[in-house]
């Protein structure tokens, strides 16, 4: 099946979900938005011929969702408790979305890049390889311009 649109709302719903209190939906809500980004983020104007722009919708919705502020809240009230595989999870979004400039801005905004450093910091569970991927992304976030 062909992701064309992205219905208005469907992405704010997502964005919202991230702050629920279960990390299972916490977990759905960071793969349904993966996938989309997936998808929205890799599309070239001869994979979607019509005038319709599904990377700028993408990110113009996730902003508009404050995107940034959500993802700093799981963070920062999660932070202990996370388990890895969500963590994981959270990481390959950020690693996705954080590659386009308005959207690495906006987690900017929020100090997503601060939330990830104390993240790191505070969990000795994670691998090595895993603190380096925050490392990373938290590194691609500060510093964009």
């Amino acid at each position: 099946m062909k992701l064309r649109k992205q219905v208005d709302g469907c992405i704010a719903s997502l964005v919202n979900m991230l702050v629920v209190c279960h990390a299972v939906m916490q977990n759905e809500a960071i793969l349904a938005l993966t996938l989309l980004a997936m998808e929205s983020l890799n599309k070239s104007p001869v994979d979607d011929p019509d005038d319709f722009d599904c990377e700028e919708s993408f990110i113009s919705q996730l902003i508009k969702s404050e995107i940034g502020k959500h993802v700093a809240v799981l963070i920062d009230t999660n932070c202990a408790k996370m388990p890895i595989e969500v963590a994981e999870n959270l990481l390959a979004f950020l690693d996705i979305t954080s590659k386009k400039n308005d959207i690495a801005l906006d987690y900017k905004n929020a100090k997503v890049h601060e939330s990830l450093k104390k993240f790191n910091d505070a969990r000795k569970d994670f691998s090595d390889d895993l603190k380096v991927c925050i490392g990373s992304v938290a590194n691609v976030i500060s510093n964009n311009c």
